[in-house]
């Protein structure tokens, strides 16, 4: 016999359901925010590890230049 389980959710109020909707409105643009910049993140270092190069370009080919990186940024090095 299966058992229904309650939601937590159930027990709220009104007034209490409105709090957490202005609360998640208020976190919105900070999470979305956040999910850009890891998002970012994750390309960058794809790139960095020139995990693009199935796409057979020899523009972006990582076999045609290497990355410099240092504290003042990245460059771009053709190879040779």
């Amino acid at each position: 016999m299966a058992t229904m389980i309650e939601s937590p959710l159930e027990r709220l109020t009104e007034a209490q359901v409105d709090e957490l909707g202005r609360a998640f409105d208020a976190i919105h643009d900070d999470v979305l925010s956040l999910a850009k910049i890891l998002e970012n993140i994750e390309i960058g270092h794809n790139v960095r590890h020139g995990q693009w190069d199935w796409m057979n370009d020899p523009q972006i080919s990582s076999s045609t230049w290497e990355l410099r990186l240092d504290r003042r940024g990245v460059e771009a090095l053709p190879r040779g």
